[in-house]
This record gives structure tokens, C-alpha cells and sequence, in this order.
């Protein structure tokens, strides 16, 4: 296949922000590279209030980042530009209506 394309798993745990779950997954499906699976045992409640069904049952999935939503992009963004280097970083970051760092030539 000529077009790799990954999956990740995010553990979900109770009490999660919801929105730095929306934000990882929604900026790794804009590489067109990516998609991310929810995983827990069972379903769970996160901060919002909202019981989410994960995608599949794991509990060895690496949890969704411990920082803030607003410093989730910086994280994520950071993340792409290691994986799929900076046009990718750069596409994602146009995409959210973000700063592009560094600015495209």
C-alpha cells in the first residue's frame, strides 16, 4: 500500500476532559495519515458528564495528554511534525485556523 496510515488508541478515564480528547483526534484524522480509537474497559463518564462507549475494550491503551485543551494543540501539533514532519504539522495547523510555526515558505 502506498498510502501508510496509523491508528492510535487513547485510554479514556473517568472525569477526562472531553474537549482534549476532540482536539487529539480531530487534528491526527486531519493528516490523513491517522485515526484514533477510544479504549477502556468499560464505558466511561468524562468531566462533561457524557458516558463514553470506547471503541474497544483495552487497558493498556496510553492515556489522552495531561495538560490543558488550550495546550493540546501546541502538544499534538508537536507530535505530527516528529511523525509526519512539518508540511503535515503545517496542513493541520491551517486547517484548525492555527499559528503555522514555522511559517511556510
Amino acid at each position: 500500500m502506498f498510502w501508510r496510515k496509523e491508528t492510535f488508541s487513547a485510554a479514556l478515564a473517568e472525569g477526562a476532559d472531553d474537549v482534549v480528547l476532540a482536539i487529539t483526534t480531530d487534528a491526527y484524522a486531519r493528516t490523513y495519515r491517522a485515526s484514533v480509537e477510544t479504549a477502556a474497559p468499560h464505558p466511561v463518564r468524562m468531566a462533561s458528564g457524557l458516558t463514553y462507549i470506547p471503541d474497544r475494550a483495552d487497558e493498556r491503551a496510553p492515556p489522552l495528554p495531561s495538560v490543558s485543551a488550550h495546550d493540546t494543540f501546541s502538544a499534538v501539533l508537536a507530535d505530527i511534525r516528529q511523525r509526519y514532519g512539518s508540511p503535515s504539522a503545517a496542513l493541520v495547523a491551517l486547517q484548525l485556523e492555527l499559528p503555522v510555526t514555522p511559517p511556510l515558505p
